[in-house]
């Protein structure tokens, strides 16, 4: 049966409200095929520690949370098989109490393990790889409700675990095991910026994982985590200074201000690794979600570059941030990974939950940040353009060509996936009122019927359903493909006959009528939307700019067309249509602008016709 949704279904920080025809709750693994074998468009809902639109969907939104996690250890192979969506905190219970541990893991350990993997999420380490260099093989449900299997060494596996939700949901991941190891953290006070720049390399490689904290502001200081494995310790204690900070006298939590009992134990005190790799416990939130947050990954050959530059922005980032962690992690051979091919340092940044606030401080640290090739992380806030994002990927291309062999129509795609895979357009951030989601849609829609009644291709998404059709046919079967509705211009058509009809004195006031005047009422709307805050004033002038565009476009088509129009309203030329001839204004008229041409199409005929 159809699952409603919650009253209130948002992410974790309650930036995005979550807007589905259907949510999904299956309790068992094969109720979840058949949810995914007979969904239009559906996406997979984690554990929603994703502060963008990138699990959102109109259509079905799938939780795989109510089917019991399976957890099965092979000691001899030394890999883990656990249930996607399965928490690195229960995981990692199970895989300590075998005698086993995972190479790292994120700063939270509540975040679930398929999800972190089809983001590219990480942990730290000058030779720890992300999370996702653990992966041995995915299983994921496809678009028919059919599972599949991608192992390591398989030409699709690099593709397939930083997927963005787009190659479908994830049943099960086998993971690379070690032996289980303990660990001490400390943590130091009072880094200078100017030490920790000068001393980068020797801070981030003195330890198995480390951290710097910084709530940047007009005088930055630096808290330093040093997670070290014991049986990597040459002493038995840790120095009291490093470079000028000191050792502190107590638990301390990354969040100036903020309660150190959520954090995992300090002090040098000797813990299993799960119990210290995170920087939050198992058992306590981290906070109430009250945040947004974001994250920009560089090569790690920029790192002291990279932080001189947002020194230079410091003072812009200090009112709106809580704070900013500085962490390393080796290249991995992921496509879609932000440390694909390279070393990489990341800056993430925990900000305020007022986005209003919170965005100019963004493009200012993306600003200082650009010279560096950066890579802002999948599921996190960023505004740079989607164009920009895909040229940093070199095997971006692969990926779209993976995606096309595995769904074909986009069943597991969203309005994210569209920007990110297809660079149509630039990747929309939604802001706190929920009320303010749907205008920039409304309005690119409205975008794209226009340049469609043109006959300017906006989107390949037809295009992509016909091959797909004759893909089916020509091996032999045919399948049943959903067909997206399309708008006929018959709008635009009408004004073409009307303005044809009319008198020549008459068909200028006749064009400003038809198209000046919509533009006139669009700026007002427009400037209406701006007034009650509905629209931030950048978005009012990219959209009245595109809707400019299109009246252009439509003027010019119809200027052109009407200079094929003698001074008694005849064409020059044979044209067809059903149109009845009107004696004295357009007798001998017969025109082939049918139901199915596109006006452009209809005037180069014109003009060959000639």
């Amino acid at each position: 049966m159809p699952s409603t949704p919650p009253v209130s279904l948002t992410n974790w920080a309650g930036n995005i409200a979550f807007s589905p025809e259907r949510f999904e709750r299956p309790g068992t693994l094969e109720h979840a095929q058949e949810i995914v074998a007979s969904a239009p468009r559906l996406r997979v809902l984690g554990s929603g520690h994703s502060f963008n639109s990138i699990a959102d969907t109109p259509a079905v939104l799938l939780s795989l949370t109510g089917i019991e996690p399976v957890v099965e250890i092979d000691a001899e192979a030394g890999t883990v098989r656990a249930s996607g969506w399965i928490t690195y905190a229960a995981l990692s219970r199970a895989v300590h109490e075998a005698g086993f541990a995972l190479h790292n893991l994120a700063s939270l350990p509540h975040i679930s393990v398929a999800g972190s993997l089809a983001t590219g999420t990480h942990g730290s380490g000058e030779t720890n790889g992300g999370l996702g260099t653990a992966v041995a093989a995915l299983e994921f449900i496809g678009p028919d409700g059919r599972l599949r299997t991608v192992r390591r060494g398989e030409s699709d596996f690099d593709g397939s675990v930083v997927h963005l939700g787009a190659l479908g949901p994830v049943t099960a991941v086998t993971l690379d095991l070690q032996p289980a190891f303990e660990m001490r953290q400390y943590v130091y006070d009072g880094l200078g910026f100017d030490d920790a720049v000068e001393h980068f390399d020797e801070l981030a490689g003195s330890a198995y994982s480390t951290s710097m904290f910084t709530p940047w502001g007009a005088d930055p200081a630096v808290q330093f985590w040093a997670k070290e494995r014991v049986s990597d310790q040459t002493r038995p204690f840790p120095p009291p200074r490093r470079y000028g900070a000191v050792l502190a006298d107590g638990p301390r939590n990354p969040v100036p201000g903020a309660d150190p009992a959520a954090c995992t134990e300090q002090r040098g005190r000797t813990g299993p690794w799960h119990e210290r790799l995170p920087h939050f416990r198992f058992e306590f939130t981290p906070s109430a979600g009250d945040e947004l947050q974001s994250e920009y990954l560089v090569g790690r050959e920029h790192a002291r570059e990279a932080l001189a530059a947002l020194r230079g922005v410091s003072e812009v980032l200090g009112p709106v941030l809580q704070i900013s962690e500085v962490r390393t992690i080796a290249a991995d051979e992921q496509w879609l990974s932000p440390a694909f091919g390279r070393d990489t340092v990341a800056f993430h940044f925990t900000w305020v939950r007022d986005y209003e606030s919170v965005e100019p401080a963004i493009r200012v640290l993306e600003e200082a940040l650009a010279p560096f090739d950066v890579r802002p992380h999948w599921g996190k806030l960023f505004t740079i353009p989607i164009a920009e994002v895909r040229s940093q990927y070199p095997r971006m291309g692969d990926f779209e060509e993976l995606r096309n062999r595995v769904d074909p129509e986009e069943k597991f795609g969203n309005d994210f996936c569209s920007s990110a895979l297809g660079g149509i357009t630039r990747l929309r951030v939604v802001p706190d009122d929920p009320e303010g989601r749907a205008l920039p849609r409304r309005s690119m829609r409205a975008f794209r019927w226009l340049l469609n009644a043109l006959g300017l291709p906006c989107e390949c998404k037809a295009t992509r359903i016909r091959r797909a059709r004759n893909r089916a046919r020509d091996a032999g079967f045919q399948r049943r493909v959903r067909r997206p509705a399309v708008l006929r211009a018959d709008a635009l058509r009408a004004v073409v006959f009307l303005a044809v009809a009319l008198p020549a004195d008459l068909r200028v006031a006749f064009l400003a009528v038809a198209f000046l005047v919509p533009a006139l009422l669009a700026a007002v709307f427009l400037a209406g939307a701006v007034a009650t805050e509905r629209l931030r004033v950048e978005a009012a002038l990219e959209v009245f700019f595109a809707a400019f565009l299109a009246v252009f476009f439509a003027a010019a088509f119809l200027a052109a067309l009407l200079r094929a129009v003698d001074s008694r309203g005849n064409f020059r030329f044979p044209v067809t249509s059903s149109l009845k001839p009107v004696p004295g204004r357009n007798a001998g008229i017969t025109v082939f602008l049918t139901r199915t041409a596109s006006p452009v199409r209809g005037l180069r005929a014109m003009r060959a016709a000639r």
